[in-house]
Order: structure tokens, then sequence, then C-alpha cells
């Protein structure tokens, strides 16, 4: 499938809201937020200048996914950027088909541009690490929590 990258605007906040409340219970979070939280939320990344957002349509322009990324100055070398991939969602009718592999290479091509990306997996998304690792990233760090 051809995965296509499209600009997010005000119209899009109830689909991404309703998709970044699924990514949050398939991937095991304890995140508590309402309907309305998750829409604010989306309309603060809209309205600041730290978070970019990307929608992944296919070829008859329909949904199929978003990703929430920022730019940032990389730890030790200064001169260079970063990228931190904070949400990378792959609707779930699309999953097993290779959409997701598509969508984070044209990601990869058309934004990242051969920058270091770097991105959190909760323990609790197993299949997400999967990916993640089929994609050729690996553990760098772990974070714990003591509750």
């Amino acid at each position: 499938m051809q995965v296509q990258l499209r600009a997010v605007g005000e119209e899009h906040i109830a689909i991404l809201a309703a998709m970044n409340q699924r990514l949050v219970e398939d991937e095991g979070s304890r995140n508590p937020f309402s309907e309305i939280q998750f829409r604010q939320r989306i309309a603060g990344w809209l309205d600041g200048d730290e978070w970019e957002l990307v929608l992944f349509t296919d070829s008859a322009g329909s949904t199929i996914g978003y990703a929430v990324y920022r730019l940032r100055e990389h730890e030790y070398d200064h001169r260079l950027q970063v990228v931190h991939l904070r949400q990378f969602f792959i609707d779930r009718p699309f999953r097993g088909q290779g959409v997701g592999r598509a969508a984070y290479v044209q990601l990869e091509d058309e934004r990242f541009q051969g920058r270091e990306v770097s991105l959190g997996v909760l323990t609790t998304n197993p299949g997400g690490r999967r990916f993640w690792e089929k994609m050729g990233f690996s553990e760098y760090y772990v974070s714990m929590k003591k509750q």
C-alpha cells in the first residue's frame, strides 16, 4: 500500500484525538484522559511550536494513522538535530499489511532526512517493541519507575 503524508489542521483534531485514545489503549498506557482531554492535547500540539503532527493517508485519501515528533538538539553534538518520535500510530484495520513500515519509511524519507531518531515503547506494548526492532531500532537505555 502506498502511504502519503498530509499536513494536520484544526479540522483533524477529532480524528487525531480518537486515534490517540486508541493508541493509549493499544499500548497499555495508564493515561486516564477523557475524550475532551485528548482533543485538548492535540489542539495544544497544533498551537505550539515544539511538536510536528502528520497524518498518514492511503491512495483514496482515507486516514490510516498519524505521527507526532519534534526536532531537537543532539545531546552531545549541538551542531546536529535529532528526531524524537513521540507517537506513531497505524489504525487497527490497517495493521499487519506493511502499512506501518511504509508509513515510517515515508516519514523518514520526507521529514527526518537521515537524522538520528529516538522513541519510547512501553513495556506493556510488546507488539510495538517488535515492530520497532524490525525497523532497525534497538535499546539505548531503560527507564524505570517505582510506584
